[in-house]
């Protein structure tokens, strides 16, 4: 099997002041979707939230990433994924 490949995501931007002072380097989040046979997320949601202003603007992000599809004997194939997000100031 080869698993999907991203190949667009929109821009996010989130500042610290999102965050309510939490650390940004132990800060992230886990979320879940599947992508199928077009490469489009699909049941995006979260297993691991930061906080719902965060959650929010990430899994909006996240349904607007576009893959290669997963393949599976040259044919199409949708599979599930578990993302983790990191944040990280610059």
């Amino acid at each position: 099997m080869v698993w999907p490949k991203l190949i667009a995501e929109p821009a996010l931007h989130l500042s610290s002041d999102d965050f309510d002072g939490r650390d940004l380097a132990l800060a992230h989040m886990i979320v879940a979707f599947t992508v199928d046979e077009k490469g489009n997320p699909q049941n995006v949601h979260l297993l691991k939230s930061v906080n719902p202003m965060v959650d929010g603007r990430v899994v909006e992000s996240v349904r607007k990433y576009r893959f290669e599809p997963a393949t599976l004997d040259n044919q199409k194939i949708a599979v599930d994924v578990d993302m983790r997000v990191n944040f990280a100031t610059r």
